[in-house]
């Protein structure tokens, strides 16, 4: 098999950024390199927080800021890059890649990916109706990348789902794109045994994810709230950063079931592995979901899903097999759902059994890189 000199031009520093977008390109990255490719990487980034040392291809970090300051930056790394390496495949991820497409060289194919296509919609008439101005910037990014999928021969996206707003909303012509789902550290996570424990009378729920509107935040505590009113015995361990972090804090003051919550703010994708060790099951009410990285993962360590019947979810997660899945901002329904694995546990861990089976058969990273190297050669043959 040939070996390819790949360059990725990724959305931010995956080691400074808690997001899908900069995790994937650096997964897509590694496991490229570990089937045996070149692999090359630019990532904007506002901290220049190094990579560590065990990192198995090239990475540059430039400057990263408002609007397009990254992308013009990640121009001239790139070109810098190109008088060096012929380079086989640029992949190109979100709007700080927006300018390398006019230096790409002959006989130098380019792949895009975005993980946005299912907000360009919803922005706008955020906009148009002026409920969000602050939304104005993140507009213009969305326009950005919605130009460089068009401009691409392949379009590469995350979900089913996610392919069909490539098409609808980015107006990608359908036999551009091309659908490869994300996956999990495996052996990270695997490693942790399967640790429901069937006679322990209160279930632990983690929420792994952005504190922001869109991830169903505030149907997660009024979910708390009805389970308290029900009397359900549960705990509740809540991870991760975001802009609503004040407004989770405020919301647990005065929420009754307050001594059930625990708050833990950020914490390095590294870390949140013992968190999914520590639970029984794992509750994501999110509105909006592209793919949901922290759901395969969850199922990957045995646990069961409550989460929303939205977006890509139900590609990742099979409704009453490896969890239970809701409408989204339906409090009642999702304290519903909590209630049936509480007086459930063999049905839970029946669900957890099936999730991590279904994660090993669809949602790894030698899987995710297997298919992009099939993906890139089929472009190479054009």
């Amino acid at each position: 098999m040939k070996f390819l000199k790949i360059l990725v031009i990724g959305p931010g520093n995956p080691w400074e950024v808690i997001g899908g977008g900069p995790y994937h390109a650096h997964c897509w990255a590694e496991y490229l390199s570990r089937r045996g490719h070149k692999v090359y990487a630019v990532y904007p980034s506002y901290s220049q927080k190094l990579p560590p040392t065990n990192v198995n291809y090239s990475v540059s970090l430039v400057k990263d800021g408002p609007y397009f300051l990254g992308a013009i930056n990640a121009a001239i790394i790139v070109r810098k890059i190109l008088q060096k390496t012929k380079m086989d495949i640029i992949h190109l991820i979100g709007h700080n890649s927006f300018f390398v497409r006019y230096l790409v060289p002959e006989g130098t194919m380019l792949c895009a990916s975005s993980f946005y296509p299912e907000l360009i919609d919803a922005r706008w008439q955020d906009i148009c109706s002026r409920k969000l101005l602050k939304w104005r910037s993140h507009l213009f990014y969305l326009l950005a990348d919605k130009s460089i999928c068009r401009s691409a021969p392949r379009v590469i996206m995350s979900s089913e789902y996610q392919a069909k707003q490539a098409v609808n909303n980015y107006h990608v012509p359908a036999h551009k794109v091309r659908r490869v789902y994300s996956g999990v550290r495996w052996s990270e996570i695997m490693d942790r045994g399967f640790q429901t424990n069937p006679l322990r009378r209160s279930v632990r729920l983690l929420f792994v994810g952005r504190l922001v509107p869109e991830k169903g935040i505030i149907t997660l505590l009024e979910t708390a709230e009805i389970l308290g009113q029900r009397g359900i015995p549960f705990t509740l361990d809540i991870v991760g950063p975001g802009k609503d972090k004040p407004y989770v804090i405020s919301k647990l003051k005065t929420n009754k079931t307050k001594d059930k919550i625990i708050f833990h703010g950020p914490v390095t994708h590294d870390n949140v592995i013992k968190y999914y060790r520590n639970s029984d099951a794992f509750f994501y009410p999110s509105k909006e979901e592209s793919f949901g990285n922290v759901l395969a993962e969850a199922m990957a360590a045995g646990l069961p899903v409550i989460s929303s019947k939205v977006g890509a979810i139900p590609e990742v997660v099979e409704d009453g097999k490896t969890g239970i899945l809701v409408h989204p901002g339906k409090a009642d329904k999702f304290a519903d759902a909590v209630e049936f694995l509480v007086n459930n546990r063999e049905e839970m861990r029946e669900m957890g059994i099936q999730g991590i089976q279904r994660v090993k058969e669809n949602f790894t990273w030698e899987k995710t890189a297997e298919s992009l190297e099939q993906i890139y050669f089929e472009c190479l043959k054009q």
